[in-house]
């Protein structure tokens, strides 16, 4: 996660909805920032740089696949949640196999999507932290002597 509050995108095409997650994600000390439409939801996140993408399927210009693939291309860290009316298994593997993190049929309870975004935020710090971890080792190690290897080789399996 960044420092600071959480940033959040949500590209949702229903206002009514949008409003809602908006409201209830600041109540939570999230930076919410939203599009109401897959072109507008990119340009957004690619400017906001989110900690996290709630994303709708059915939007008027593109679909939700698209915009998953497009964000997976710029960053595999970033957790993706579907949140959607369409509940069907093939479509739900099929996204969840093309790069979202969670699929989550609407309606949900609001404390149920609140923990899964806190869940899929750990994930995702944990999985930078390994990363940048990673990254920032040595790549030379100092050598064990000949010798000393050969005396570890010789010692008896227990």
């Amino acid at each position: 996660m960044a420092k600071g509050r959480p940033v959040i995108v949500v590209i949702e095409d229903d206002a009514k909805f949008r409003r809602l997650l908006r409201s209830n994600l600041r109540a939570e000390g999230y930076d919410v920032f939203e599009a109401d439409r897959g072109k507008s939801g990119l340009v957004v996140a690619a400017t906001r740089k989110p900690d996290l993408i709630i994303l709708d399927l059915g939007l008027p210009d593109i679909d939700g696949a698209e915009v998953i693939a497009q964000v997976r291309q710029w960053w595999a860290d970033r957790p993706i949640m579907v949140l959607s009316g369409r509940g069907a298994d093939s479509e739900k593997i099929a996204l969840l196999e093309a790069g979202a993190d969670d699929y989550i049929v609407k309606p949900i309870a609001l404390q149920e999507l609140l923990a899964r975004i806190r869940a899929a935020l750990r994930r995702s710090a944990r999985m930078r932290s390994r990363a940048w971890t990673q990254s920032t080792r040595p790549t030379a190690y100092p050598s064990i002597s000949s010798r000393a290897r050969s005396s570890a080789m010789a010692l008896p399996l227990p």
